[in-house]
């Protein structure tokens, strides 16, 4: 952060995280593809998955691309409806 005077603050995003957060889950879909334009781009994120229902990490492949992350999880572990909260910070 830095002071800009009369009161107004200014935050430096290049060294404050951004974050997009989701819940996924259809019932029938394994892949999701999340548009990462917003927070600057997917090439250097983290993304964490996790089962809301009972908090566990929630076990997918993440790749990540220069605009997106895609999301896949196994045919056998298709999420429910709404059920895997995403968060992916810069």
């Amino acid at each position: 952060m830095s002071w800009l005077g009369g009161g107004n603050v200014a935050i430096d995003t290049s060294v404050i995280p951004r974050k997009l957060a989701a819940t996924i889950g259809d019932g029938t879909a394994t892949t999701w593809t999340i548009d990462c334009t917003d927070i600057g781009g997917a090439e250097d994120v983290l993304v964490q998955t996790w089962d809301i229902a009972t908090g566990a990490q929630s076990i997918c492949q993440v790749a990540r691309g220069p605009q997106n992350v895609t999301i896949t999880f196994d045919a056998g572990d298709v999420p429910a409806a709404d059920s895997v909260r995403v968060v992916i910070h810069q």
